[in-house]
C-alpha cells in the first residue's frame, strides 16, 4: 500500500529487536543504523523535548535550563518550553501559568520587567522544571495485555477548584484472575476562569467498558 502511494518510511525506531532487524539499516534513525542492538544499549530518541529510553521503554522529560528575562515574555517562553502533549506534568505546567497569569496583572508590556516581590515564587518553580528528568514513565499503559484482560475500562476523573479545572484519563485492565492494573493515559489542565464563582466537587465517569 506504501508502495503504491509512494510513501517512504523512515527514522523508524523500536524497543523491540526484531522490529528493528525487519528494516533496512538506512531506514532506521540516526544513531541506530550501525548499532548492534543485542550487544549495545541504543541511545535516547528525543522529539521535541520528550525522551524516549529504549533500553528501559520510557518516556523522560528533557528540560533546557535555558536564562529568561523575568518579563511575561520570557516566563511564558519558559512555560511553553516544556513539551508535554499527554498531561505528563500537568500538576507542575498548570501551576507555571498560574504563576504567569498572577504575573500579568500587574503588567501590560510583554517585555516589562515583572514585580520583583514575585521573583522568588517564579524561581522556586522554573528550578522545580529540572527535577522533571528524573521522571520516568512506562511506555506500556499496564503490564496486563489488552488482548488477554477480560475487562478494560476507561475511566475519566475530573475536578475543579477556585484556580483550576482538571481532568485525568486511565486505564484499568483485568487479568484472568481477577488482577486489576491501572494505567494513565492522558490528563488536561486550564486556569479557571475568574468570574467570582467558586469551583468544587468531584466527578468520576466511566465511559467505556469491554469484556
Amino acid at each position: 500500500m506504501l508502495a503504491q502511494s509512494n510513501l517512504w518510511l523512515y527514522k523508524i525506531v523500536s524497543n523491540c529487536p526484531d522490529v528493528m532487524k525487519a528494516f533496512p539499516s538506512e531506514d532506521l534513525a540516526k544513531g541506530l543504523q550501525d548499532l548492534d542492538l543485542g550487544q549495545h544499549f541504543p541511545p535516547i530518541q528525543h522529539s521535541l523535548g520528550l525522551g524516549w529510553d529504549l533500553s528501559t521503554d520510557t518516556f523522560m522529560f528533557q528540560v533546557a535550563d535555558s536564562k529568561k528575562p523575568f518579563t511575561r515574555c520570557g516566563v511564558l517562553s519558559t512555560i511553553n518550553s516544556l513539551f508535554d502533549p499527554l498531561g505528563f506534568a500537568t500538576p507542575v505546567s498548570i501551576e507555571g501559568c498560574h504563576i504567569l497569569s498572577e504575573l500579568s496583572s500587574a503588567a501590560c508590556d510583554w517585555d516589562a520587567l515583572l514585580p520583583m516581590e514575585k521573583h522568588e515564587l517564579w524561581m522556586k518553580w522554573k528550578n522545580c522544571l529540572q527535577d522533571l528528568q528524573r521522571l520516568k514513565i512506562p511506555h506500556m499503559y499496564t503490564t496486563v495485555p489488552l488482548s488477554a484482560a477480560t475487562k478494560k475500562e476507561v475511566c475519566v476523573f475530573c475536578d475543579a477548584s477556585v484556580k483550576v479545572i482538571g481532568a485525568v484519563v486511565d486505564l484499568k485492565a483485568t487479568d484472568a484472575v481477577g488482577n486489576n492494573e491501572v494505567g494513565f493515559i492522558c490528563s488536561k489542565g486550564k486556569l479557571a476562569l475568574k468570574l467570582g464563582g467558586k469551583f468544587g466537587g468531584k466527578y468520576h465517569v466511566q465511559q467505556h467498558t469491554t469484556t
